[in-house]
């Protein structure tokens, strides 16, 4: 999977997509090159479906797969991608600074999990998704902003940055 995120992958296909341009001008020959890509990711995702091999590479993604991750005291970034995740915060500890964290939900179900008592401001942004926050939902298309009720923009909290695209995210405080 990562050679489909690896810019050796993303340099073949601007080649190859200036090289149909060319053709396309020149020559007057229309190759469709996005749908046969498109089709060639389709069927790689299907044999590593059908094989069977193990898809989750890091402690941090989740990718075709039900899954649960426990964050990191540092933050980071974390993602679900055609999968369900679970991911942990309550023994997230914030110490004396901001934790930042990045989380995707891509074509996927994901739960975030959050203590009650933690200072949390929340950025939250869809695309034909929707994001279950404690005190409402940002839906299917936007970004919307929450902040617990004891946020204090001067004090230690966590920054959490949520994006779905196709898929829906639920923010769980226990």
């Amino acid at each position: 999977m990562g050679f489909f995120f690896s810019s050796l992958f993303w340099g073949i296909i601007l080649v190859v997509l200036g090289i149909t341009v060319i053709l396309k001008a020149v020559l007057k020959i229309d190759i469709p090159v996005i749908k046969i890509l498109f089709a060639i990711i389709l069927i790689y995702w299907g044999l590593k479906l059908l094989i069977g091999y193990e898809t989750r590479k890091s402690e941090s993604t989740i990718i075709f797969n039900k899954a649960s991750i426990k964050t990191s005291p540092s933050g980071g970034e974390y993602n679900v991608i055609f999968g369900n995740g679970e991911i942990d915060f309550r023994d997230l500890d914030l110490k004396d600074n901001k934790v930042s964290v990045e989380v995707n939900v891509i074509f996927s179900s994901g739960d975030l999990t959050l203590d009650v008592d933690l200072p949390v401001k929340i950025k939250a942004s869809t695309v034909f998704g929707e994001i279950k926050l404690p005190k409402g939902n940002a839906g299917f298309l936007g970004d919307s902003v929450y902040y617990s009720d004891n946020f204090q923009e001067n004090e230690h909290y966590l920054y959490l940055e949520i994006t779905t695209v196709f898929g829906n995210a639920r923010i769980i405080t226990q």
